[in-house]
């Protein structure tokens, strides 16, 4: 069975008495599975909207570093999926 390549914890969020995990994902058979902590913001879901609006951002600055595209052009794509899986 092969070992599933789990993504490091980024420095910033090594585990402290500040630190949560809110997210996290995996594709299975091309689709996603996630465990969630929606609890974090019960009272004030609109901040989930904030919290994707800056995955957004860090895919695009990723996204451009790994691809030939601008950020930009990156954002704009990202963007235009998101809003259509939305509707």
């Amino acid at each position: 069975m092969a070992k599933m390549r789990e993504l490091p914890i980024p420095p910033d969020a090594e585990p402290n008495d500040r630190t949560m995990e809110i997210f996290r994902g995996w594709i299975v058979d091309n689709k996603l599975q996630c465990s969630l902590a929606p609890w974090v913001w019960k009272e004030t879901p609109e901040v989930w909207g904030t919290l994707l609006a800056d995955v957004v951002h860090h895919l695009s600055n990723a996204l451009e570093q790994e691809t030939n595209l601008s950020r930009a052009e990156l954002f704009r794509i990202i963007t235009k999926q998101l809003f259509s899986e939305l509707e």
